[in-house]
């Protein structure tokens, strides 16, 4: 690996866990507003935050094993794909929507390559899942597919919770608890 090649990586790695810190961030402002009673968002409008507001939220990420991420969330956790692109900027991509919200995932690859590494394993995409009897499907699909429980980082995922690795090495927790 060259310098510029690990220069990108570090690049990836400090901008990947900047979204993630973002997205936790107005997740966490968004639905204390939700249990306050004080947000009421119906498909369309916006979400007003302190200091912008914003009609959707997207966690985009690229990886170079576009299609087993594809297979992963759409067939394995059976997430909605409300997009896809080929050909822009030597880019393609897909994104999922998630039910009932306005939050999106992306995943993007690029024609020269897209290596972007997990950076831990207790960075976490989290699914709060009140019915238990789904989480216990989704994982026999999840585990069919040769996607295994892995052990979470931080034991408190394991209290409530199932923890699957993408292809990617990223982390997907399946919480079986309601969190709003």
């Amino acid at each position: 690996m060259n310098k510029i090649q690990k220069i990108e990586l570090v690049t990836c790695f400090v901008l990947i866990n900047l979204l993630w810190y973002m997205y936790s961030y107005i997740s966490r402002k968004v639905q204390k507003l939700y249990k306050e009673k004080k947000l009421d968002l119906k498909e369309g409008e916006l979400m007003d935050f302190r200091n912008f507001s914003a009609a959707q939220i997207r966690i985009a990420r690229p990886t170079d094993k576009f299609t087993e991420v594809i297979q992963f969330y759409e067939e394995g956790i059976g997430l909605t794909k409300i997009e896809e692109f080929h050909g822009t900027r030597g880019y393609k991509g897909v994104i999922f929507g998630l039910p009932h919200s306005d939050y999106h995932l992306e995943f993007t690859s690029h024609e020269n390559g897209s290596p972007c590494p997990a950076p831990t394993k207790d960075n976490l995409l989290v699914f709060y899942m009140p019915a238990k009897n789904e989480i216990n499907q989704l994982v026999k699909r999840m585990d069919d597919m040769g996607y295994e429980e892995v052990e979470p980082e931080n034991e408190y995922w394991k209290e409530k919770g199932v923890t699957i690795e993408d292809p990617d090495g990223w982390r997907v927790v399946f919480m079986n608890r309601s969190y709003v």
